[in-house]
């Protein structure tokens, strides 16, 4: 199914059912709070690869920012929704940061 913004999870053809990966297609990769997925921990997923997660770009990079510290450093960094932007490019523009 489609999401905001008209995005789906592109996941298929990646070999992720090889690497002993789960993912719903055209959801995605089922993520935890450190972006790891929940049935191969070795394994992050970010933006719109992740499931259950909002199709913004805003959110999208900053699931790449922990998944990619979580993947090098150790899972220590989690994905804080309080501090994330979102945008709707209307006349007049409409912004909110955090959750609501």
């Amino acid at each position: 199914g489609r999401r905001a913004g008209g995005r789906s999870a592109n996941v298929e053809n990646l070999g992720l059912e090889a690497a002993g990966v789960d993912y719903a297609p055209g959801a995605g990769i089922a993520v935890d709070a450190y972006g790891r997925s929940v049935s191969h921990p070795d394994v992050h997923a970010a933006g719109d690869c992740a499931a259950g997660t909002p199709r913004l770009t805003h959110v999208a990079g900053e699931m790449a920012k922990v998944a990619v510290q979580n993947a090098l450093a150790g899972d220590r960094w989690r994905l804080d929704a309080l501090v994330l932007p979102a945008v709707a490019y209307t006349h007049p523009e409409y912004a909110t940061v955090g959750t609501a």
